[in-house]
């Protein structure tokens, strides 16, 4: 399961920092639906589940639609190329800061990164598994 956890975690965007200067991965407060929140859990979770009551097998089916040559690009590389593309992908995340007040529209704004960090760490654990037991 190290591998799965490690391929899934370095996907979320508060699980890996581009930035060196700040490397607090989201472990501070801010407001959420009038409520305290660490900002990390957010993107742990709420990021995806606050507008949508789906299982998370609906949610693989209904967010994998994307072409074999869309797979290859991701699934190319290795594990560092991957972790690389991920933190630069999540650079916009890391711009909030403690205290910031999360709305809506921010939920809505980063629906699309979050949705794609899931895709593409699907992918791409499986074609580690694949060259792992080929």
């Amino acid at each position: 399961t190290s591998i799965v956890h490690f391929v899934g975690d370095m996907h979320c965007p508060e699980h890996i920092c581009y930035n060196p200067d700040d490397m607090t991965i989201g472990y501070y407060e801010v407001t959420f639906h009038k409520k305290p929140l660490r900002f990390h859990t957010l993107w742990d979770d709420i990021i995806i589940t606050d507008r949508r009551d789906w299982s998370f097998s609906d949610l693989a089916y209904l967010m994998d639609h994307y072409s074999d040559e869309d797979i290859a690009e991701w699934t190319s590389g290795d594990v560092w190329d991957w972790a690389k593309d991920s933190a630069i992908c999540s650079y916009p995340v890391h711009q909030t800061k403690e205290g910031d007040v999360i709305d809506k529209l921010y939920t809505l704004r980063n629906q699309q990164l979050a949705e794609m960090q899931i895709v593409k760490a699907g992918h791409r654990l499986a074609e580690l598994l694949n060259r792992i037991f080929k």
